[in-house]
């Protein structure tokens, strides 16, 4: 990793990379930063292995803190910046985590009242603030540069990043020095980027996304990183337009955002010309006609590469795209015989952009390597043509009576309704059935109970499903539980339908 930015250092010294609210930086000052930093952090006693905790919004230091870390050859373990103590703690504890980067306002109420229970932490380095028993930031940037090349492998451990966590407790993905370049040239190339592009980073730095993304993908590039503290509706358009962004990454969640905007001035004006996301095929497609500019669509995970499937231009509706870079993908049944085209089976990938293990977890790991192949989880179809076509999270299927049904397709006919801004569908317990679905409804903005009521969406979905598909219940909401990734958190909402079934309306009972 740290040869991205020494090569990007050596072809543009001069140029601005870091750029954005915090200043700019080019990629020389880059490089003398980060040596500075690895010094002062290797006088601390971190060394090759050693993993160190960062909890900061997306700033400088955020990018400068991480390549000091690859220098070394210690470990990035990104904490997400909404976490609560408890979970900052979960994070610290597992990881082993011998140092911490953070703000003082961060470690005040997230850290501090857990301190005692993360005994392997031994520094604490503030951006700013003064903290009883930690370092400013500012004086690790004192220490001598560090000299000579990094004492680093590519397949040693670059970062541990902290899943979801939609199946329980999250898992640390070890991803090597070697997954991080490789998905950074692939993200770099399926964009075509250059060093004249200016990528506008919206998406957290402790993100997949941000990291691969925007990171590695402009460092292999040579391009300007505009980073941003994080997504902001009302002003996202004018700060594109002041820093004259070229390629964007947009998750589902903002693009549908962006989609209800009304057009401003700004937006007409913009200068982008590319961007990637993961959104719902329909919302793409009408964003890159409302945009005029290439939207690239992808499917992926942390513990892929990010990017396994990629589309661009025209496609069959509803696909992913087909695989992509150096990783193989199968679709694969129970048993983990491959399935003919058409047929629906699980996503198993193998190859060099593939999570190293599970961080203390050999259980885990073996479970999810069987027969060397990494079992997603995720459910899909493929045609004659490699297409594949996105069907459910394997955890997501509803199974009742006898039949699957797909929770992703009943959310699909819920989003279509015109009252709807978005939806989430599970699988409830019952006596006679196994399991009915449950659909709960978020409604779009001037929307209510009374305009868009239940037999109306009950109505909306017998008309496009199969009958034993319709939800047999439903229950408004005024916002979903998500991940940092945008992801909803159904496991949340299942906990909930078990403690009580809320407010929910039954059909049947509508139907009478």
């Amino acid at each position: 990793m740290a040869g991205l930015l020494e090569e990007a250092v050596r072809r543009d010294p001069g140029k601005v990379y870091l750029t954005g609210p915090g200043g700019d930086v080019t990629f020389a000052a880059l490089g003398e930063r980060v040596a500075r930093l690895a010094s002062g952090l290797g006088a601390l006693g971190i060394g090759h292995g050693d993993r160190v905790a960062v909890l900061l919004p997306n700033c400088h230091a955020y990018v400068e803190t991480w390549l000091a870390l690859a220098r070394l050859g210690a470990v990035l373990v990104p904490v997400n910046t909404a976490f609560k103590p408890d979970e900052v703690a979960f994070v610290l504890e597992h990881a082993g985590a011998a140092a911490l980067v953070t703000t003082d306002a961060s470690y005040a109420a997230a850290v501090a009242p857990i301190r005692s229970r993360c005994p392997e932490l031994t520094h604490v380095i503030t951006l700013e603030g003064e903290i009883a028993g930690s370092m400013l930031f500012s004086r690790l940037l004192e220490s001598k540069p560090m000299e000579g090349p990094p004492a680093v492998a590519e397949e040693d451990t670059a970062a541990i990043l902290y899943t979801s966590g939609t199946t329980g407790f999250p898992k640390g993905c070890c991803l090597t020095h070697r997954h991080y370049v490789l998905a950074g040239r692939m993200l770099r190339d399926m964009l075509r980027a250059t060093a004249g592009d200016r990528y506008l980073c919206v998406v957290p730095l402790f993100h997949v996304s941000g990291q691969m993304g925007m990171v590695m993908a402009t460092l292999a590039a040579g391009a300007a990183l505009i980073l941003l503290p994080g997504f902001q509706a009302s002003t996202f358009w004018a700060e594109a337009l002041r820093y004259r962004a070229t390629v964007f990454h947009g998750v589902g969640t903002i693009l549908a955002i962006l989609d209800r905007l009304p057009v401003s001035p700004e937006e007409r004006a913009h200068t982008l010309r590319a961007m990637w996301s993961a959104g719902h095929p329909e919302l793409v497609a009408a964003m890159s006609e409302r945009l005029g500019i290439s939207i690239v669509q992808n499917w992926g995970m942390t513990e892929g590469g990010m990017t396994a499937t990629s589309l661009e231009g025209p496609s069959p509706a509803g696909s992913i795209g087909v695989p992509v870079g150096p990783n193989e993908l199968r679709l694969v049944d129970e048993e983990d015989r491959e399935v003919p085209p058409g047929v629906v089976g699980e996503i198993v990938m193998r190859g060099p952009l593939l999570v190293k293990e599970y961080w203390r977890d050999p259980g885990a790991t073996a479970q999810a390597m069987r027969g060397g192949w990494f079992h997603t989880g995720d459910l899909a179809r493929r045609d004659e043509r490699g297409h594949h076509f996105f069907v459910d999270r394997k955890k997501d299927m509803v199974r009742r009576g006898g039949e699957n049904i797909a929770s992703q397709e009943v959310e699909h006919v819920l989003r279509a309704h015109p009252g709807v801004a978005d939806a989430a569908v599970i699988g409830v317990p019952d006596p006679i059935w196994g399991e009915e679905v449950k659909a709960y409804v978020v409604l779009k903005e001037g929307e209510s109970e009374a305009s868009a009521p239940p037999k109306s969406l009950f109505e909306h979905c017998a008309e496009r499903l199969a009958a034993f598909k319709v939800p047999r219940f439903l229950e408004y909401r005024a916002e979903l539980p998500r991940t940092a990734s945008h992801r909803v958190r159904k496991e949340i909402l299942r906990r909930e339908q078990a403690e009580g079934p809320g407010g929910a309306h039954d059909r049947l009972a509508t139907d009478r």
